[in-house]
């Protein structure tokens, strides 16, 4: 559309619908970029098969599924434990336990836990705790028994719930591990039916600082690109 201005000068309008299509397809362009950096930075996390007899930190080993994490970044895990019944020739089921989690202090601190029982295992005379120690740094010790007449227990449950914080970044990218030792999970015939040999880590991934802070230049340069190309092809 050619128009002539107060002053006389010559003037080439663009069409109203060209415009409106060039603001769309930048609209367009800048959304699939957001699109593609979350897919970068979430990844899909991968099916776990969970064996009976077994104490294992969810999310599990031996796929990080709690990745990317940055300095300062927080993230939560449960110890589980799994049981079928029998436990043993005259077990039926868990009656006590005790296990230690070992982490490494310089990339990540515990900044709170809250252990679960079984139903009826802290009521009064139906069992006790006997160590839940986190005095060591980089250590949870933990400890818990029942009596008569408790109830046995079956079936899969979170032992503890642990919140961490994540302390620095690592450079390169580097898979933390959240190690079980000493685990002995006792039935109600005083029997040892799950030690280390059937446990499973937790992991978790610390990625270097530079990878989070580049996410948004890397959003301008595309965008800035993407415009100057609209312009071009106006």
């Amino acid at each position: 559309m050619v128009i002539v201005d107060n002053r006389g000068e010559t003037q080439v309008k663009k069409p109203l619908n060209t415009i409106v299509y060039k603001k769309k397809m930048l609209s367009l362009g800048i959304v699939t970029m957001l699109l593609l950096m979350v897919a970068v930075v979430v990844p899909p996390a991968s099916a776990v098969t969970v064996p009976a007899q077994s104490v294992f930190i969810d999310p599990t080993y031996p796929e990080p599924e709690v990745t990317n994490l940055d300095a300062n970044d927080t993230f939560t895990v449960d110890l589980m434990v799994n049981v079928t019944s029998p436990t043993s020739t005259t077990g039926t089921g868990m009656f006590g336990y005790e296990y230690k989690l070992f982490w490494n202090t310089s990339l990540i601190n515990l900044t709170s836990h809250t252990t679960h029982v079984p139903s009826g295992w802290d009521t009064p005379g139906n069992g006790f705790l006997v160590k839940d120690d986190t005095t060591v740094a980089g250590r949870h010790w933990y400890s818990y028994t029942c009596l008569i007449p408790a109830l046995v227990y079956t079936g899969a449950m979170s032992l503890c719930t642990y919140n961490f914080n994540v302390t620095q970044a690592a450079d390169p990218a580097l898979n933390g591990t959240l190690h079980l030792m000493d685990v002995k999970i006792v039935d109600n015939t005083a029997v040892i039916f799950i030690t280390d040999a059937g446990s499973q880590d937790g992991t978790y991934q610390v990625i270097p600082e530079f990878t989070a802070a580049l996410i948004m230049p890397l959003f301008i340069i595309a965008t800035s690109v993407a415009i100057i190309l609209l312009r071009k092809k106006g």
